[in-house]
């Protein structure tokens, strides 16, 4: 019987890989540009934002410095990004984060913020399977593993690529299928910070477009399931994409 499944919230061999690719690409960018300013809680990004997908669940990252210029501690109780294309609309929360390229991802619970204080990550933003979608999830990726490693018993290691049958990939693709939505594009993106007390953090209205190339490169990903890539092992080729964001007026 083949291993258990880990949720892909919580692979961390997935989350080192993006949160290192990211990095990488956003040390070649200009220095962080101040987008807006509070009363009390300073909020800088970099001008680009990472999209990318694990089965057609969406998943973004940008690296954010949060600062508390203010005369007491603030709590920071979570963060979350909004996307707004046409009538379409989903949320992220922010799950996991990394302070250095190489970190490894740790889970991204309330934080404190004392005066001047300074808090600086790559940060993952996705959503939390319900625990039916995870079910399938699991079940799905599990099968592929076990009809792969199957069909590769008592070949040389470096033999060719084996597909698992297209009946054993089909529910993996459904679920593609019914969760991708990086379609083509112009996005609006609110950043939210949610603070203890409320009210010290602006929304960060941002904007940012994704072009049928970019939609077309993360769809393609899903070709590779059938031999295991993003399910087994990261792909080299699977790193998302880089958007510029821009501030909006509303």
């Amino acid at each position: 019987m083949p291993d258990p499944v880990v949720p892909f919230y919580l692979d961390w061999k997935f989350w080192s890989f993006f949160t290192a690719a990211l990095a990488l690409l956003l040390s070649q960018l200009p220095p962080i540009h101040h987008w807006f300013r509070s009363s009390k809680i300073v909020v800088d990004t970099y001008t680009m934002i990472h999209v990318t997908h694990k089965i057609g669940n969406p998943n973004a990252q940008l690296q954010l410095s949060v600062r508390n210029t203010g005369r007491r501690t603030v709590r920071i109780l979570g963060l979350e990004l909004r996307f707004k294309r046409g009538d379409s609309v989903f949320v992220l929360p922010a799950i996991n984060a990394a302070e250095l390229q190489n970190d490894r991802p740790v889970m991204l619970g309330s934080f404190r913020l004392k005066v001047d204080e300074e808090w600086s990550r790559i940060v993952n933003f996705f959503p939390i399977l319900s625990r039916q979608d995870d079910r399938s999830l699991r079940l799905a990726m599990s099968q592929i593993r076990a009809d792969i490693v199957s069909k590769r018993a008592g070949l040389p290691q470096n033999a060719p690529e084996v597909a698992a049958d297209q009946a054993v990939v089909a529910p993996l693709l459904a679920m593609f299928n019914s969760k991708f939505c990086w379609l083509p594009g112009e996005y609006d993106l609110d950043l939210v910070v949610k603070t203890e007390p409320a009210g010290v953090a602006d929304t960060m209205r941002l904007r940012f477009t994704l072009f049928e190339s970019d939609s077309d490169e993360m769809e393609k990903y899903a070709e590779k399931y059938q031999f295991g890539y993003d399910l087994l092992m990261n792909h080299a080729d699977h790193q998302g994409i880089l958007a510029n964001i821009s501030p909006r007026s509303a």
